[in-house]
């Protein structure tokens, strides 16, 4: 099986703005990489949120991806990837 990650957790603070809900050519930067993901038939979706999570999912559908929450995103991408390989750290 083929995976796509997806880090989308951080503040995005040199942005000003979460890179996710950026637009570009009228869909939003996590749309655009969701969609491409798809189109080459990845079979499983993985989206790490973080920073401003529920914003994120109520402007992006996020549908086709499992989504993981990443409540220690300010440690870095590592704890990210951390989030995905242990889902339930209570």
């Amino acid at each position: 099986m083929i995976a796509g990650l997806i880090l989308a957790a951080g503040e995005s603070s040199r942005m000003g703005t979460a890179k996710a809900t950026l637009t570009y050519r009228g869909y939003t930067f996590l749309e655009l990489i969701l969609q491409t993901l798809r189109e080459v038939d990845i079979e499983r979706i993985v989206v790490v949120l973080g920073h401003q999570a529920e914003e994120i999912q109520r402007r992006i559908k996020v549908e086709a991806a499992q989504v993981v929450v990443n409540p220690d995103y300010r440690s870095g991408q590592t704890s990210s990837l951390q989030a995905v390989a242990i889902p339930d750290r209570g």
